[in-house]
């Protein structure tokens, strides 16, 4: 009996060992934010083709989430040298995609969607977070501009822009590493 008891705690302890050091991707949403920019900087511009304002630079008003998520893990997440980094996207619940259907006429969050329109999406991500540290994920949404083109919608009005920002994290950020989600966060609990 004393024998199995003996076993029995070295096997213990070598199971707790191994797995204090196994590999622990731990990913904590530490901010999520939505607003609406209007900034060259941030988000781009377009140059316009047609018509009379052909040759001027347009910059688009959009919807844009900042993202701060920490590795709270023991091991670095994500490594770009072996073609495996970190990306997100939205996934938005359907009180957001009803918001983006009522202020733009589609869903910005399905980028077919955006075919004919002049707009566009875009994104910055950090495609590694070190362990204990964090890394900023930014996606923005193009929303229209406030020059009158046939080529690039036209920017909603002040109090759509708003209905659609109040709604804005109504949604699931889902982290991938690779081709492999990791882990999902509810923006709606972030509020």
């Amino acid at each position: 009996m004393k024998r199995f008891s003996l076993w029995f705690t070295f096997l213990f302890v070598v199971i707790s060992i191994f797995s204090a050091c196994s590999t622990n991707t731990r990913l904590e949403l530490v901010s999520a934010e939505a607003d609406i920019v209007n900034d060259k900087n941030e988000t781009g511009s377009t140059i316009l083709q047609e018509g009379e304002n052909a040759g001027k630079e347009v910059v688009p008003t959009s919807l844009y989430y900042t993202f701060v998520i920490k590795n709270v893990g023991n091991k670095k997440v994500g490594d770009v040298s072996k073609g495996v980094g970190l990306t997100v996207r939205i996934e938005p619940a359907e009180k957001l995609v009803t918001a983006s259907h009522k202020v733009m006429g589609f869903n910005i969050f399905e980028p077919a969607d955006y075919d004919g329109s002049g707009l566009g999406f875009g994104y910055s991500y950090t495609t590694n977070i070190e362990e204990k540290e964090t890394g900023e994920f930014t996606i923005h949404y193009d929303l229209g501009v406030e020059e009158k083109t046939e080529e690039v919608l036209s920017v909603p009005s002040v109090d759509k822009i708003e209905h659609l920002k109040e709604n804005a994290l109504e949604a699931t950020l889902i982290v991938s590493l690779g081709k492999e989600e990791i882990t999902r966060f509810d923006l709606s609990k972030k509020n």
